[in-house]
This record gives C-alpha cells, structure tokens and sequence, in this order.
C-alpha cells in the first residue's frame, strides 16, 4: 500500500495528473486518495479487505464512493482471477471480464427482485400526496404559526424580516399601556422561511409551523392576514389552509385584541 501511495505522489509531482490535481489522506494513515479533476482518476489504496481500484470517467463525488469492503466470495473469485491470469495472462484476461459482467448482472437482478417483495410499497403509496399529508421533520420550518393573544405589536419580527414580507397593523391602546394588533400580515410570494422572525420575539408569540403547502390560484392567496384567522388556526392546532385563508378576507376586525386590552 505504501509503494501504491508513492507512484500516486510520484505521478502527480510528474504530471501525469494535470491542473486541479491534489493528494489527499482520507481516513487515517490508512487510506489515501490520488485525484485529477480534469482526468478524473482515482487511485486508492485501503487495508483490510479492500484492494486498489483505478476509476476512470468519474467525477470525485462519485469515485469517492467506490471503493467498499469486499465480501469472502469476492475475495475468492479475485484470488482465483488473480492465479489465472500469472498462469495464462490472456486467458485470465477473458475470464475476470466474463466474472465482472456476471457479477454487475447479479447486482442489477438482485436489486430488479426486490421490488417484487409484498413487503415493499412504491414511492406513491409511501407519500398519498396530496391525499395524505406529507410527513416532515420535527424543525421543519413550514407556514407560520402566530398566537394573537400574546402578540404586543413590538414589530422585531418585521425589522428581523430580510426581505420585508411581514406588516404589523398596530394602534395604541385608549386608557392602557401599549399597543394592539389592527393587522398581523405575511407576504409568503416573498417570504424564504428563514426563520429569523422567531429569534426576537420577547413574548414567542410566532414560531415556523409544519404546514407543507397553502396552494391557491391567486397571488392574493399567498398573504396572510393572521390576525384575521380563527385563534386555532393562526396558532396551528388546526392546519392552515386556503379556504380559511379565502374566508378571513372578507373579516375586517382582528379576531382578537392581544394582551393588552
């Protein structure tokens, strides 16, 4: 492995490996990497039960991958090429291609037989989409999620805003301290999910929900006014969706005064 470490080192120092070319320890003293990102060649060398591999025609990303850890039959058909080929070069030659293509075949039958397993569902019925919600991840940042009765109208999270797509209606309130919610507005043509309006709310009264989609035929359905939307689906304990979007257009009060009233 050393000796295939040095003729790596040796050819690009040579030039054999034009512009773009680097050697490149991966994985410990081990295992390294030879590669041109013009030429697109791999050399590499792992202990253990993995042998050298020159790729050529690949880009890194993909030739990095490549290399993995043999099973016993592998090592065995190799052996056996290998003691062929120092006896009968020409004949050995014919035969680890015929062993090659018969294995990359059984690779490909293997893989066409599972997708005959009962078991195994396809893509489609994984996802039912639109059907079925689409599962997402715990700190996926969907639709917002707002809680009216909270809110003081402190507009951090519209000055937070990269892209502006939020607009506070807010009036003072008469005999009291502070201010209440006439308009809670986002633009979501313009807003990039970003999640940089949660960060400075004092009262976290807004957080980025799991709602995947809020499809309509309209840019005017893509602005949410929410403090004209039911409390339970402003706040997400009911999914946000087009036809309550349409119906708070026509609301013209906030559906709550906020905490300071």
């Amino acid at each position: 492995m050393e000796q295939l470490f040095q003729m790596a080192t040796s050819l690009a120092k040579g030039g054999l490996f034009t512009q773009g070319c680097f050697v490149v320890r991966r994985g410990g003293p081990s295992r390294f990497l030879a590669i041109s990102w013009y030429q697109h060649i791999v050399v590499t060398a792992i202990h253990g039960n993995c042998v050298p591999k020159f790729v050529t025609g690949y880009p890194f990303g993909v030739a990095k991958n490549l290399v993995t850890k043999q099973t016993s039959a592998e090592r065995h058909g190799n052996s056996m090429i290998q003691q062929i080929k120092r006896s009968w070069p020409w004949f050995g030659n014919i035969v680890e291609a015929v062993y090659t293509v018969a294995h990359g075949m059984w690779v490909t039958f293997r893989n066409w037989m599972i997708t005959y397993r009962p078991e195994r569902k396809a893509f489609t019925e994984h996802f039912e989409y639109p059907e079925l919600p689409v599962p997402v991840s715990a700190r996926y940042r969907g639709f917002h999620r707002f809680d009216l009765t909270t809110c003081i109208a402190c507009d951090q999270c519209a000055k937070a805003c990269p892209v502006d797509c939020i607009y506070i209606g807010k009036a003072r309130v008469e005999g009291s301290k502070g201010f209440k919610i006439t308009g809670y507005t986002i633009d979501y043509t313009k807003c990039m999910f970003c999640a940089l309006c949660v960060e400075p709310c004092p009262v976290d009264c807004i957080f980025m929900g799991a709602t995947h989609d809020l499809s309509c035929y309209s840019r005017d359905g893509c602005i949410v006014d929410f403090s004209r939307l039911p409390l339970d689906l402003a706040w997400g304990r009911s999914t946000l969706n087009p036809t309550a979007v349409a119906d708070s257009k026509v609301i013209t009060d906030p559906v709550h005064g906020g905490p300071n009233q």
